[in-house]
């Protein structure tokens, strides 16, 4: 169980001369009381405008509200409320400017019952773009997007995010009481 929240980092191109994830917010492995509004992740390298982004409830459903946001290094997406507890996954694929892909992860935990845990990042960073997005707009209808491969890896993701929340909750069910 541990094991599935944690933070799956992975550039699609190896090498240190490459941009990769750094940071997120909600950070890999957090444990949060209520479901954030938004999720962050800062990449070490500015990224393209072009970003797919999803976002998975414990019970497979897309939390993603509206397109990404991206401000240099930093991509954020909002997200339509969840009272859901339990594991979220969220994955990101964006190009850098390098012009290489870069696929990231980040798997959080919510539990209101629970004690919340610290980002190691600190507090997340003031984005111009998406504090200035009204809480109105947050809930959107279908995502139009940019054609069909967009839609394929989109669906691609979010079904990948359920396969994995489907895992959790059947692992979880699988573990003696004590």
């Amino acid at each position: 169980m541990a094991g599935a929240v944690l933070l799956v980092l992975l550039p699609a191109a190896p090498g240190d001369a490459h941009a990769t994830a750094v940071a997120a917010w909600p950070a890999p492995g957090q444990v949060l009381v209520a479901a954030p509004d938004r999720i962050t992740i800062e990449f070490s390298a500015e990224v393209a405008p072009q970003v797919d982004v999803a976002v998975v409830a414990p019970d497979g459903q897309s939390l993603t509200a509206g397109d990404p946001v991206v401000e240099g290094r930093y991509v954020t997406q909002l997200l339509r409320d969840s009272d859901q507890s339990g594991a979220y996954v969220a994955a990101f694929h964006v190009v850098a400017v390098d012009l290489h892909p870069i696929m990231a992860r980040v798997d959080y935990r919510v539990d209101p019952g629970g004690e919340a845990t610290v980002n190691p990042a600190g507090d997340p960073p003031d984005l111009r773009a998406t504090s200035a997005v009204a809480p109105a707009s947050r809930v959107t209808t279908a995502d139009e997007g940019s054609g069909p491969l967009r839609w394929w890896g989109t669906f691609l993701v979010v079904g990948l995010g359920a396969l994995v929340a489907l895992g959790v909750r059947l692992a979880s069910r699988r573990s003696p009481s004590v």
